[in-house]
């Protein structure tokens, strides 16, 4: 049997990272991966962001469209904007907003 599922598309660019007293370039961090994918049968999916640094960081996380596709405007994330301490981690969770009806793409 195939699967569909609705595509949401890829957090690209959208992972932010922008640390306290330390410039972006220097900024070291570990995603638990480059994209996501939510399907509209569970509504929700959520991924980690660890900071590896010996400094508090600040994460603003977003979703971009790609190809032309009006994603984001169906997409709640939790918390857009939060501090990560020295080598902790914190998790991002994606949420489809309720009756959001998306392109179908077979997987």
């Amino acid at each position: 049997m195939n699967k569909i599922t609705r595509f949401v598309g890829r957090v690209v660019g959208g992972m932010l990272l922008i640390t306290a007293g330390i410039s972006s370039a220097q900024a070291s961090f570990q995603l638990e991966s480059m994209g996501i994918v939510l399907e509209e049968s569970t509504g929700r999916t959520n991924f980690s962001i660890k900071n590896t640094t010996s400094e508090p960081m600040l994460l603003a996380t977003k979703v971009e469209d790609l190809d032309g596709k009006a994603f984001s405007k169906f997409i709640l994330i939790s918390p857009p904007i939060s501090r990560i301490e020295a080598g902790q981690s914190q998790q991002v969770n994606f949420v489809l907003k309720q009756g959001a009806v998306l392109p179908m793409k077979s997987c």
